[in-house]
């Protein structure tokens, strides 16, 4: 999935801007309501942008990157990382990891290649 900032001027001084994260799916639906010359930008869970207040729209995949990293949510966009609950011995046992791994992956909406570690993962996952 790719991601996109949009830095928008706010309207209240004249370069104080703001800015608001989008997946590629929403960049879709920002990039026809440009083209169809809507006055406003309307995105679930997003705030309203006045189209001709935006003053860019940029690749944000690096800083979408470092928000997972950090673990950080952002609302509509990303959760942040599950910590697993299930430990045993200081080891957490593979078939939870795979599940939370899974889900994680799924709630993201990325795909979930057949050569992920998690395919072949062994009885238990050391805790690093």
């Amino acid at each position: 999935m790719k991601y996109w900032q949009i830095i928008y001027y706010t309207g209240e001084g004249e370069f104080e801007t703001k800015e608001v994260l989008i997946n590629d799916d929403q960049y879709k639906q920002v990039q026809k309501a440009l083209n169809e010359g809507r006055e406003f930008i309307i995105l679930e869970n997003k705030p309203t942008i006045k189209s001709k207040l935006i003053a860019s729209m940029n690749d944000a995949g690096s800083i979408v990157s470092e928000y997972q990293r950090l673990g950080i949510k952002v609302d509509g966009l990303l959760m942040p990382v599950e910590k697993p609950k299930e430990i045993s011995n200081g080891f957490r046992r593979a078939d939870f990891v795979k599940a939370s791994h899974e889900g994680y992956y799924a709630k993201m909406n990325w795909e979930h290649k057949n050569d992920c570690i998690c395919k072949n993962a062994e009885t238990t996952v050391g805790n690093h």
